[in-house]
């Protein structure tokens, strides 16, 4: 009780008015000179020389929320443009320009996506096109478009003059080694320009290469390549060089299906002969029917010309009475010398 009553006396109340007057020109300072740290979240109080500096809890201010940035929707970057059309496999053969971007489609059993950047053109374009034009040919026919995404997007090349014209030479020497050789009608070659917007590069092409299979009516060949090597295109994927047994199966099964495909021109022959027989009596029979008619309205014909002369010749056949008449009038007319003898005098004269 002792202790705490003697720090009672001790204040006095000139040392409460002077305690009183440092704190507020502490509280003052404060206000002038405070600075909040977010990060750490306490006040750090700047005062003069000769005050003790002194950390204070203070509770934060109210700060503004920092904004989400927007959610942005990444479908809509791989989504197709509208703008852009998509091109359809049956339309490569016939189309005469690309845009850059479309969507051709997913490679199939007739149609083959190279990309060929790099060094492409220089080391596989030359073993890419005997194998897909060979594995083609024995498939019924297909394309290789060079300049196009493995996932059917169309990206393009850049094929100037000069490397069309090499290129177009690459391609006369390389039709060498098929055997039996390629007419002009089994493939086609052609430089499918690439529309890109704003015409930022005019030499993007694609390079596509049809190859096309003989008209049914010829007789079945099975393309080979470099060293007799045949190669088939099956699930959209190449396949081979084949082997002999191969070979052998794959020539059954043509001639089979071109003795079969003869029989079904036998069967359609004999039932169109079949037909023309029955529209050949047909006609028979409408002919003689037309010439019975006409035999017939002859006959009528006849009859009633004959009745006609009967009738003709039965007015001709006058009687005698009638006759006499006519003598009698014809003598009472007068005489006017037209049709009497001459006179004699006149006769010499």
């Amino acid at each position: 009780m002792g202790k705490s009553s003697r720090k009672r006396c001790d204040v006095s109340p000139q040392n409460q008015a002077s305690q009183m007057t440092q704190k507020r020109t502490l509280y003052n300072c404060f206000q002038r000179q405070n600075v909040w740290n977010p990060n750490k979240q306490i006040c750090v109080v700047r005062v003069p020389k000769g005050v003790e500096q002194q950390r204070s809890w203070r509770p934060p201010a109210a700060s503004p929320q920092p904004q989400r940035p927007p959610v942005q929707d990444h479908t809509a970057r791989h989504a197709p443009a509208q703008h852009i059309p998509r091109v359809n496999e049956l339309d490569i053969s016939s189309c005469q320009c690309l845009h850059s971007g479309a969507y051709i489609g997913n490679e199939t059993s007739s149609i083959e996506f190279k990309q060929g950047t790099g060094s492409y053109m220089a080391k596989n374009f030359s073993s890419h096109f005997l194998k897909y034009g060979c594995a083609f040919l024995n498939s019924g026919g297909g394309s290789l478009l060079i300049g196009v995404q493995d996932n059917g997007v169309v990206s393009g090349l850049i094929f100037n003059h000069e490397k069309e014209d090499r290129t177009r030479l690459q391609v006369d020497k390389m039709l060498k080694d098929f055997e039996p050789p390629l007419l002009p009608r089994n493939y086609s070659l052609r430089f499918l320009p690439v529309i890109t917007p704003g015409n930022q590069q005019p030499c993007l092409k694609v390079l596509c290469l049809t190859f096309r299979v003989s008209p049914a009516i010829d007789e079945p060949t099975l393309y080979r390549v470099g060293q007799d090597h045949v190669y088939v295109r099956r699930n959209g994927s190449v396949q081979g060089p084949m082997g002999a047994s191969f070979i052998l199966e794959w020539s059954r099964q043509v001639w089979a299906g071109k003795v079969k495909q003869l029989e079904q021109h036998v069967c359609e022959a004999t039932s169109e002969k079949s037909s023309l027989a029955v529209q050949l009596h047909t006609i028979q029979k409408t002919v003689n029917q037309i010439a019975a008619d006409c035999r017939i309205a002859a006959a009528e014909r006849f009859s009633q010309a004959a009745a006609r002369e009967e009738q003709s010749d039965l007015g001709s056949q006058r009687s005698p009475a009638s006759c006499e008449n006519c003598r009698r009038q014809t003598s009472s007319q007068p005489d006017l010398g037209l049709g009497s003898t001459p006179h004699p005098e006149l006769s010499r004269v």
